[in-house]
Formats: structure tokens, sequence, C-alpha cells
């Protein structure tokens, strides 16, 4: 069995800090808080989506495994908590990229799940066997707890821009 534990995560970080710091990324003192937060967040993605890989000498068929049916059994607990799990993706991706598009968002709200589940069913293959299932739905959970965390970004944005102008008037600045 392969695991995943917080000393793997405390490398992860560790090694992610020394490289940002060669690399001079850290200019943007904000961008590169949220570049580690991301971080952090993708690390705790990986483990809980990815972790423990258990090799098992069984005869097993993982294509069972997989469901390609949206909504087959509704939403479930296991949906709500792949919505949630991916909200701090959709808000943390505009902090370190500004520039980014709507539509560009709307891809990477996609991508992220389809990888997870890419990387769950490459894993059951080299394993010869999972305990997680392959599901339509995880893609579509995760699309839309990026959306939901991207909409956050977008209200909490407007708000301080709203607060600002709001704050700037009321000095009597222009």
């Amino acid at each position: 069995m392969i695991d995943f534990d917080i000393s793997t995560i405390c490398i992860g970080i560790i090694i992610f800090a020394v490289l940002t710091l060669m690399g001079k990324w850290y200019k943007n003192k904000k961008r590169y808080v949220f570049q580690i937060l991301m971080f952090v967040y993708l690390m705790m993605v990986i483990e809980k989506t990815l972790f423990p890989i258990e090799f098992i000498d069984l005869e097993y068929n993982i294509w069972d495994r997989i469901n390609l049916v949206p909504f087959s059994e509704g939403l479930t607990q296991n949906g709500i908590l792949n919505i949630i799990m991916t909200v701090p993706f959709g808000f943390l991706i505009p902090c370190i990229y500004k520039d980014i598009s709507a539509k560009r968002m709307l891809l990477l709200s996609v991508f992220i799940g389809v990888i997870i589940e890419f990387l769950q069913l490459g894993i059951a293959l080299m394993a010869g066997f999972t305990f997680r299932i392959i599901d339509i739905d995880d893609v579509i959970f995760n699309f839309i707890g990026s959306i939901i965390g991207y909409g956050i970004y977008l209200l909490v944005g407007f708000c301080v821009k709203l607060l600002h102008s709001a704050n700037t008037n009321k000095d009597g600045k222009v």
C-alpha cells in the first residue's frame, strides 16, 4: 500500500517554498501567498482523491467501477463533498492569475474534474484494483464547485470595489 501522509505534504511545501525562492516568484507577495495556498490545496486534493493506493492480487474487473451515466444516483453526500472540495480551486485560480477570462476559467473547471477521474482510472489500471468509483458525476460536481468558487471570487472583488469607491467618495477624494 502506498499512502500520502502529512509528512509528505510538509516535504512538498518545503520543496515548493525553496523552488519559489530560487525562482524569485515571491516578488508579488499577495500572489505568492495564493500560490502557496493553491499548492497546499492541490496536495490535499491529491491526498483525498488518489490515496491510499493498494495493490491487491485479485481477479477484479475495474471497468465495473466506472459510471458514465450522469446523475444515476442523484445528488449524494459524495456529490456535495465533490462540490465543496473544488470551491477553493475556483476561488484561488483567479487570485493567482488576475487576467484569467471566464471562458478559460470554465475550461479549467472542467479540466480539474477530468484530471482527477483519469488519474483515479490510471492508478486503478496500474494497481489492478480500486476502492474508488470513476464517476462522471464527480466531474460534473467538481465543475459546479469550481464555478461556485469563481462566483465567490467575483462577488468578493465586486464588494471590495464597492467598499473602496464608498470610502473614496466619503473622504471627498476622486
